[in-house]
């Protein structure tokens, strides 16, 4: 577990800020589970899996990554979301909200 602090104060240095979330209910863990065909060991076992998220705004749009530790399994979820894809004309107050 210290090497995911480590690589999260990591990604903090590079701008990157923990999001907290809260865990799926149950229900919606089944209906997740059921529909993944691609799952990684960690989701198998949700109850034994630390799982951290964090999130960097860019000019370009927003970064998100997903962090998982289970056992000896590491796994890094990158997702982006780019500005121009928000479907909002852009405008200077919109440039801001996409910059640090």
């Amino acid at each position: 577990s210290s090497f995911l602090q480590q690589y999260i104060q990591y990604l903090q240095s590079l701008g990157f800020v923990l999001v907290q979330t809260r865990p799926p209910s149950p229900r919606r863990m089944a209906r997740m589970q059921r529909h993944n065909k691609y799952s990684t060991p960690a989701e198998n076992n949700p109850n034994k899996t630390t799982t951290h998220h964090l999130q960097r705004t860019i000019p370009g749009g927003v970064l998100f990554m997903e962090l998982s530790l289970y056992s000896q399994f590491f796994t890094v979820r990158q997702f982006a979301l780019e500005s121009h894809r928000l479907g909002l004309p852009v405008n200077s107050h919109l440039a801001v909200v996409f910059t640090d």
